[in-house]
């Protein structure tokens, strides 16, 4: 990433797999932060779990397959220190995988708004959050909406922030049919 001031926390979901914890450990990058779950939390108590480790006013979300462009977190940080309004920044995406194209999303809060009453309008795992509006909101991960718990999360966020997604691509989202 062209920004260089964040920490990376990796939670390791009680994962079987040995080399895991190898690799990670295998950089000597001291912005990286690693934990494993004693037993298995699932997504939405692991992501919780990550709110409550990190120390940044922001939170990029990001997925393990997925991967972000270097300057998808400067641009990002750069649009919520500019606009304290708004509490959700994401941005366009380039799938990859088992299907291919770029996402295309509303980018004005008004229209992602109601866009949000049909679908996912942003992407949560290309997502920037202010970590204060989710202490004020006090709103976290919630598991009885798991897979969609990240959906879940921005339609309780809507009378609390104003979202916005950037018109460029920053982000590639591996998409597996299974």
């Amino acid at each position: 990433q062209t920004f260089h001031d964040f920490e990376l926390i990796i939670v390791n979901d009680a994962s079987t797999d040995p080399k895991v914890g190898a690799v990670v450990r295998s950089y000597t990058d001291d912005r990286i932060r690693y934990y494993v779950n004693e037993h298995n939390l699932g997504i939405s108590a692991t992501r919780n779990r990550l709110l409550e480790l990190a120390q940044g006013e922001y939170l990029a979300v990001m997925d393990h397959d997925d991967y972000s462009l270097p300057e998808r977190f400067a641009k990002q940080a750069a649009y919520l220190d500019a606009h304290p309004d708004v509490g959700v920044v994401s941005c366009r995406v380039e799938y990859v995988g088992d299907k291919s194209g770029i996402g295309r999303y509303p980018v004005e809060d008004g229209d992602i708004r109601i866009a949000l009453m049909d679908l996912c309008a942003v992407v949560h795992s290309a997502s920037m959050i202010r970590k204060q509006v989710l202490r004020e909101a006090n709103l976290r991960y919630e598991e009885e909406f798991s897979p969609a718990e990240d959906y879940a999360l921005w339609c309780r966020l809507i009378p609390h922030t104003r979202f916005h997604n950037l018109p460029e691509v920053l982000f590639r989202y591996r998409w597996h049919e299974s």
